[in-house]
């Protein structure tokens, strides 16, 4: 995973296989979804998240939880390691 705030950028890696995930995704992730989502996770005993997308929003369900997000347009900047 790679985040920016405009200035900094930083990296998270994890190598583990995810059961019921065949390839990676590239998407454009609001910082404020992501900071409900981590909320939604730490306020439930759920181990799955479904995701699915359609051209300008994201679907999440998390247990019996639903959450929807507009994707932000635009591409990432260019990573070099």
């Amino acid at each position: 995973m790679v985040s920016t705030d405009g200035t900094r950028l930083a990296l998270a890696e994890k190598d583990e296989t995810l059961e019921g995930v065949t390839a990676s995704r590239k998407l454009l992730v609001p910082y404020q979804a992501l900071h409900d989502l981590a909320s939604l996770l730490a306020s439930t005993k759920s181990e799955t998240i479904e995701i699915a997308e359609s051209d300008t929003t994201l679907y999440m369900v998390i247990g019996d939880r639903e959450y929807t997000s507009r994707k932000k347009a635009g591409s990432f900047p260019t990573l070099r390691l």
